[in-house]
């Protein structure tokens, strides 16, 4: 996939009118196009979505029903104004270039597999998709654990060297983990 990409924002919204009823927004390069989604439940049923999460987790899907399952995701994401607004941004990047789609969900939609919205025009699969990638945005990620504030950060690298195989390298690799943390005089106890 190309290097240089331009953004494709996607925005979804809950618009509290009850119903489960969504606003799409897709913007780019200054444009932007904003439709309704209603009867979400009805179009993407729970037992649609448990099915295709019960199949990712095992590493196996059916090619037919995740195709099908996919165009629905797809007409969700991009219904026709939208869709409109994707197809004249995949004509107006350079062929060098690839869309990043930035997708913002709502946390009610974020168990929902997007990555696996099918296009059957130009895309095909967006997880899967030379032209064009599928990046979430996510509202409420858990904060990541933060280093310790006293006492000293433990770390063990665990390195592998095959026999038979080049060496990897493992003493620069343990040389340049120190040198990143050299800000923690003695408060890095590192092991390798």
């Amino acid at each position: 996939m190309a290097d240089q990409h331009e953004s494709f924002i996607l925005r979804i919204e809950e618009t509290g009118a009850g119903d489960r009823e969504f606003r799409v927004t897709a913007e780019f390069r200054g444009g932007s196009r904003t439709e309704l989604i209603s009867d979400l439940d009805a179009r993407l049923p729970a037992d649609d979505i448990e099915q295709a999460l019960a199949w990712l987790d095992r590493g196996f899907v059916e090619r037919d029903y995740v195709r099908e399952l996919g165009q629905r995701l797809f007409d969700l994401l991009f219904p026709a104004s939208v869709a409109g607004l994707l197809r004249e941004a995949l004509q107006s990047i350079a062929p060098e270039e690839t869309l990043r789609i930035v997708l913002y969900v709502p946390d009610s939609l974020s168990l929902i597999p997007w990555e696996l919205a099918y296009d059957d025009e130009d895309l095909g699969f967006l997880a899967r998709a030379d032209k064009a990638s599928l990046a979430r945005h996510f509202h409420n990620l858990p904060v990541p654990n933060a280093a310790p504030a006293h006492g000293p950060l433990r770390m063990l690298v665990i390195t592998a060297s095959p026999h038979g195989l080049r060496p990897l390298g493992e003493e620069a690799e343990a040389e340049a983990i120190e040198a990143a943390f050299a800000g923690r005089q003695n408060r890095l106890l590192f092991w390798w």
